[in-house]
């Protein structure tokens, strides 16, 4: 027994000491037994779990009962408020200091369209979606009694049905991201960027290989990550900004703790000059579609979200194209595409107020053109600049139904679908000025 016991010390001790890189891969200091416990406890105490069940799922260090509840030990660290035990918590590795990026702020530090993209997570957040206990809100509920308030990816459903795709059980985090992540390109089954899943758990689409990184293996500047600064970025360096940003005027600053820090798509602040991976995310596209052609694309981010939302993609709903017109909005496609006018011969796209946006305030846009000093996440004067999920909408959610980049709806809870004015810099009237 005594030889047991001092087996079992040395491996209980192998991984507190030993980098995590099979959590988080390539992270920092991220030790198994952060999320995991071998045995529920030494002893087997209470450990304070409230889950009906014995003892947490697969072994997890949160009230975990099922794959639904996966977010509560996520948002531990990538979450602020009181259930966030590790929301401050500076991870070091190789001299500099790490945090977690924050996809729950507790209404801290919540944006709204009047401050740029600088001043949230470049996948928004789950604010509008969870509470600060992180249980789904549940009014506003669809007619099929799915969770449709539409302000987010609705993590904690047991039951989803994600608009254009077929119902799926049990979603949280885990359905998108890998929680153990890769730093290998070659990985079958998890891509680098973003550690998400080449089949998101649940989705009936074909699995989708994303550019390394976000970009082309022969790209400039392939050695970087789309996160802005690198795949992590040190406190106080401004690789990354603070979350919790003035109110009233969206100022950005360089970090100075992890409580609130988000990694943004587009970093305005004093560090950052110029298109360069330290100032701007980019997102990849190597074959963008065209109107009255198949649909080319292989590597983007809306391809991938289309293995859920399969029928929002013209490379599954082939009949959506109508050239010269459309029957929903094309993803994949080229901004200014081979037919510039519709069947009525009105211009499709028409950047009239493009040009004049500030920076931080563009819509994003899908690239195959860059070089090391020219990073661009908007689009420009490139003729392949293609549109894509996120340009309109944020991956996790935001302050706005359907998980808009911008506020088109009234506060009539009867029709809450009716449509407010768009000025001239916002929204749909940034691609489609009229």
């Amino acid at each position: 027994m005594k030889k047991l016991l001092i087996a079992m010390s040395i491996v209980s001790m192998a991984f507190l000491s030993t980098k995590a890189f099979a959590v988080h891969k390539g992270a920092g200091n991220l030790v198994c037994g952060a999320c995991h416990t071998m045995h529920n406890s030494e002893g087997n105490a209470n450990m304070g779990y409230t889950g009906a069940q014995a003892g947490p799922l697969r072994l997890l260090r949160a009230n975990v009962d099922s794959s639904a509840d996966i977010h509560k030990l996520c948002l531990n660290c990538h979450g602020s408020g009181p259930n966030a035990a590790y929301a401050s918590s500076q991870f070091s590795i190789s001299g500099s200091t790490y945090c977690a990026p924050k996809v729950y702020l507790n209404n801290t530090a919540v944006w709204d369209q009047s401050k740029d993209f600088s001043a949230l997570g470049a996948g928004g957040y789950f604010d509008a979606v969870i509470d600060n206990t992180w249980a789904l809100q549940t009014d506003d509920a669809g007619p099929d009694g799915n969770y449709q308030k539409g302000y987010g990816h609705s993590i904690g459903a047991t039951t989803v049905t994600p608009p254009g795709g077929t119902q799926i059980s049990n979603f949280s985090c885990t359905n998108c991201h890998d929680p153990h992540g890769t730093n290998s390109s070659g990985d079958a089954n998890i891509n680098i960027f973003r550690n998400l899943r080449k089949q998101p758990t649940g989705s009936t689409g074909s699995p989708v290989a994303l550019a390394a990184t976000g970009l082309p293996s022969t790209s400039a500047v392939a050695a970087t990550s789309s996160y802005i600064g690198g795949v992590t970025g040190a406190v106080g360096t401004g690789n990354y900004i603070t979350g919790n940003k003035d109110a009233s005027t969206g100022t950005s600053s360089v970090n100075s703790s992890c409580t609130y820090v988000i990694w943004p798509v587009y970093n305005g602040g004093a560090t950052c000059t110029g298109n360069t991976a330290s100032c701007q995310n980019q997102y990849w596209i190597t074959n963008p579609g065209s109107s009255g052609a198949s649909n080319t694309d292989t590597d983007s981010v809306s391809l991938w979200c289309a293995t859920c939302h399969t029928n929002w993609h013209e490379k599954n709903s082939t009949g959506n194209d109508a050239n010269p017109d459309w029957r929903r909005h094309p993803v994949s496609n080229k901004l200014v595409d081979s037919t510039i006018s519709s069947g009525s011969g009105v211009d499709i796209v028409r950047f009239t107020q493009y040009s004049s946006i500030p920076v931080g305030y563009k819509l994003p846009a899908w690239k195959n053109v860059l070089s090391a000093g020219d990073r661009r996440y908007y689009a420009d004067t490139s003729t392949s600049d293609a549109v894509g999920c996120l340009s309109c909408h944020f991956a996790h959610g935001g302050p706005n139904r359907n998980a808009l980049r911008w506020s088109h709806n009234t506060s009539n809870t009867s029709d809450p679908g009716s449509a407010v004015p768009i000025a001239s810099n916002i929204g749909c009237q940034q691609c489609h000025n009229r």
